[in-house]
């Protein structure tokens, strides 16, 4: 079968009509992606945070504002990408304002032992999933470093894949 140049540019104005049509593409839908208040999701997930960050006064982008948020302890985000860009910023920071530069580092400080984290486990999940070692220094503005790092602790996190290589890619061009 032999398709003409004709048919070829018909069908591609079908597809650029998609999302005039009201059909969202791929990015718009990783833009607004929300999982708010679904029930059958982790805490993380449901709360468009799959970092599981703590409310505090940071103005994060996309934050809900605090006498919106009904989570009693983690912050809530309008869309999922926001919590993800959140995370990310978050990360970053350790290692610009406070010079942590390792997984054990940065997970010790995420997620410490005090507050009944198993912490190690923790370190050891990251690091066996991104296969950089526990006190090897890493670069948090590094885009494939941080994409490893994110969906290994959100997996931690959520107790299951929680970020896809798309979701964070969008999130990162939101930095």
């Amino acid at each position: 079968m032999r398709i003409t140049t004709t048919e070829i540019l018909a069908l591609l104005g079908v597809f650029l009509l998609f999302p005039v049509l009201g059909m969202a593409t791929a990015s718009e839908t990783v833009a607004t992606l929300s999982y708010l208040g679904q029930a059958n999701l982790p805490r993380g997930m449901r709360n468009n945070n799959p970092g599981n960050i703590r409310k505090g006064s940071t103005p994060w982008q996309g934050k809900i504002p605090l006498g919106a948020n009904t989570d009693g302890a983690f912050e809530q985000f309008a869309a999922y990408v926001y919590g993800i860009r959140a995370m990310i910023k978050n990360l970053q920071s350790y290692q610009r304002d406070r010079g942590l530069n390792t997984i054990q580092q940065i997970v010790s400080t995420w997620a410490p032992a005090a507050d009944n984290n198993d912490t190690a486990a923790y370190v050891a999940a990251v690091s066996m999933a991104t296969g950089i070692p526990p006190t090897a220094p890493i670069d948090t503005t590094d885009r494939a470093t941080m994409r490893a790092i994110i969906k290994a602790m959100t997996r931690v996190e959520n107790g299951r894949d929680a970020v896809t290589d798309e979701q964070f890619n969008y999130a990162w061009t939101l930095l």
